[in-house]
């Protein structure tokens, strides 16, 4: 299994189960203890933009930048190797793209 596999079954699949069981759960919650002032009020209302956005997030994964890994083109810039004659703004920006797991293709 790659870590593509990996990050799809462990947490995409994984949060949008959660978020498909405590949406329903919130509103219920909501619903049945509503005169209680310790009633999480507004719960799922945040879950469901929570939903959306991370949503968003995830399809761009799934179509932009996963398929770009699996095809190879994941390791963009010279694999964040500077030339030897690299100044230190550009050996800082390498690492710190690289640490961050991001990808650039170059055109």
């Amino acid at each position: 299994m790659t870590l593509v596999d990996e990050i799809l079954e462990k947490f995409h699949k994984k949060h949008r189960a959660d978020l498909e069981y405590l949406i329903p759960l919130a509103k219920k919650v909501e619903s049945a203890h509503s005169d209680k002032p310790e009633c999480p009020t507004g719960l799922s209302d945040f879950l469901m933009k929570f939903q959306f956005e991370l949503e968003s997030h995830m399809q761009k994964e799934e179509k932009i930048l996963f398929p770009m890994i699996k095809s190879g083109q994941g390791s963009m810039a010279h694999n964040f190797e500077t030339p030897d004659d690299a100044c230190g703004s550009w050996t800082a920006l390498y690492q710190g793209a690289q640490t961050n797991g991001i990808y650039w293709n170059r055109k």
